[in-house]
Parts: C-alpha cells; sequence; structure tokens
C-alpha cells in the first residue's frame, strides 16, 4: 500500500492511497469469483458462467461492491499506517479501480492532540454556595402549591386540607417534605455550578482547535433537542422555523465548547490512565473536584 499524507490545516489531513500488485491482483480475482455466482448470465446456468463472462455482463456491479466491501478496509489500514486518529467520516473523491490496481483520494479531520499540564486541572479554585433551603422558600411553595389545589377545586383549602391534599398527615409533615425536595434540588444546582466553573477553568486554560464536523454534528443535535421540546410543547409548526433559526444562532458556541470539553477530558483520562468509556467523563470530574481548592 503506498500511502501520501498531506497537511491542509491544524487538524485536516488528505490521504492519497494506492493499493496494487499481485495481493491486491488475488484478493480482487477472489471476491469477483465468488460474487460472480450470484449473478446471472444468459446462456449459463447461476454460478456456471466463467468470470471472463460475467464480467462482460456484470462489470460494474461486481466493481461497486468489491469496493463497498473493501475500501473501509483500505482506509483503515491506511490510517493505522499514518498513525492518524480520524474525527469523523472521510470525504473520498478521485476513485480509481483497474485491473491491477485501487487508488483514491480521503481528506479526513484528525482528532486534536492535546498536552495538559498537572496545573490546568489539579488546585482549580471552586466558589462554594449554601445549599439549606429557608422558611421563605418553604412558605412560596406552599402558596405556589396551594394556588394550583385552588384552580383544581375553585375552593380555598386551609393548612391542614392542603397538607392532607398533598398525601401528608400535618402540615409540619408536609413543610419537612417541602423542605427536603428544595434541599435536593439545591444540591442539583450546587453540582452544576461546580462542573460549569470547571468547564469554564478548562476551556479557558486550554487552547486547541476542533474538528469542525463534530461540531457540526453536535450542533445539530442540540438543535433537533430543542425543536423537539417545542412540539411537545404544542408549538405551532409555522412558528418552528423563527425558534430554529434563532436556535442555530445561539448553540454553534456551546455546540464548539461541549466538544473542546470533551476532548480535554480525554487529553486528562489519558494523562491519568483513565479507562476511557462511558463513565470517563464522570471519572475525570471527580478525580478534579478531589483535589480542588473550595472556598
Amino acid at each position: 500500500m503506498e500511502v501520501n499524507v498531506k497537511k491542509i490545516d491544524k487538524l485536516k489531513h488528505k490521504l492519497d492511497i494506492k493499493v496494487a500488485g499481485k495481493d491486491f491482483i488475488d484478493k480482487k480475482n477472489k471476491f469477483y469469483s465468488e460474487a460472480s455466482k450470484k449473478l446471472k448470465v444468459p446462456g449459463f446456468r447461476p454460478g456456471k458462467a466463467p468470470l471472463e463472462v460475467v464480467k462482460k455482463h456484470h462489470q460494474k456491479t461486481l466493481q461497486d461492491e468489491f469496493i463497498k466491501q473493501h475500501l473501509p478496509v483500505i482506509y483503515q489500514q491506511a490510517l493505522e499506517e499514518s498513525k492518524i486518529s480520524p474525527a469523523g467520516m472521510p470525504q473520498v473523491s478521485d476513485l480509481k479501480v483497474t485491473e491491477d490496481a485501487l487508488s483514491f483520494t480521503a481528506e479526513v479531520e484528525t482528532q486534536p492532540q492535546i498536552e495538559v499540564k498537572d496545573s490546568t486541572y489539579k488546585g482549580i479554585k471552586i466558589k462554594d454556595q449554601k445549599v439549606k433551603p429557608d422558611s421563605k422558600q418553604i412558605q412560596g411553595m406552599i402558596k405556589k402549591f396551594k394556588e394550583e389545589v385552588k384552580k383544581i377545586t375553585e375552593k380555598s383549602l386551609d393548612d391542614q386540607q392542603l397538607a392532607k391534599w398533598a398525601s401528608y398527615p400535618d402540615m409540619d409533615s408536609f413543610k419537612d417534605a417541602i423542605e427536603t425536595q428544595l434541599h435536593l434540588d439545591s444540591l442539583q444546582k450546587r453540582r452544576q455550578n461546580i462542573d460549569n466553573q470547571i468547564k469554564t477553568h478548562l476551556l479557558k486554560s486550554v487552547k486547541t482547535e476542533v474538528p469542525s464536523a463534530e461540531v457540526k454534528r453536535y450542533h445539530q443535535q442540540l438543535i433537533n433537542r430543542q425543536m423537539q421540546q417545542l412540539q411537545q410543547q404544542g408549538i405551532k409548526e409555522e412558528d418552528l422555523k423563527k425558534y430554529r433559526d434563532d436556535f442555530e444562532k445561539k448553540l454553534e458556541p456551546l455546540a464548539k465548547d461541549e466538544v473542546k470539553f470533551f476532548y480535554i477530558l480525554r487529553a486528562v483520562a489519558k494523562k491519568e490512565g483513565i479507562k476511557e468509556d462511558k463513565k470517563m467523563a464522570e471519572a475525570v470530574l471527580g478525580l478534579i473536584l478531589s483535589e480542588a481548592k473550595f472556598s
């Protein structure tokens, strides 16, 4: 195999790939021979026509099937030989197949190779926040619940009736439940705030390009997610385009940051020997938090 690699920009590469010689010819002939058994040729029983005769009738079919099956394998081998880690699918062009060779050009974006220092993610300063609910919040929740019940029943319930409506024997039990729920909500918001502080710090500290194809793909996912939520809320079809245009502008920077954040976390995982799987992000964030400075 011949592979010539040309760097187009920081992440995009062009690979000119060619396979030829006896091994290629033998592999192609073997594939054609097996595939020809399933093709019909006038005057011959299925699978009995000589290969050269089958080629005359089904040359394009044989060639297309050979490319479909073998091109991904050849491309993968070329990536491994060139030590290139792709980010997304390649753009293939100039594909040529002859009796003794196959050649094509593949343009592909590569994954950014990020080197992170210990100081980048260790000892990050975290501003903590109070999470204990106060009586004002609890009373606000009770008032809101009472208003919702009144809309349903068209009656004003007293505190004891309201507590029982909510499945509690008395108002003290109801208040305890509300306090617990508010506490859980506050803890969730607290953790989200801390994660956002880490993300902001890492995005600011690490300079790197990210694959445009991945950003585009994730950007589209974010848009689709928002559009589905609007549809579930009953937004009219004619109004959805206006929202889509707005989402396209607002969500693009977020998509870029999210892709960049993923690659930074992966760089930390690699440095720390953390396995790259579904729990990688959780493990890396846990590591960062274990060495953070809270205030």
